[in-house]
């Protein structure tokens, strides 16, 4: 088995959303749309190191220019401005465009 890397469970992050959707304002909706957090969280239970998860999410924050902190991540997968696509590229450590309300 391939040891999983903090790549691999964004990518696999990527795909859940990717999969069933992306939410803002719940972590996981009734139809199964994951927020950020909760696909990051799923991802690293799946690879069975879930110490990846403070890891990938520490990465994301300081990629993203957030603060470190328990609701940052949260709080930036849930802007009203942000878009699934965002959130897909920040998986996937391309560029994100930040749209302009």
């Amino acid at each position: 088995m391939t040891r999983p890397t903090t790549r691999s469970i964004r990518i696999r992050a990527a795909e859940l959303i990717e999969q069933d959707g992306h939410s803002k304002g719940h972590t996981l909706d009734e139809s199964g749309q994951r927020c950020i957090e909760q696909a990051l969280a799923e991802a690293a239970h799946e690879s069975g190191d879930f110490r990846l998860y403070s890891t990938v999410r520490h990465e994301l924050e300081r990629e993203l220019g957030l603060a470190q902190g328990a609701t940052e991540l949260i709080r930036w997968n849930d802007a009203p401005e942000r878009t699934p696509a965002q959130v897909l590229a920040a998986l996937r450590g391309e560029a994100v465009q930040e749209t302009r309300a």
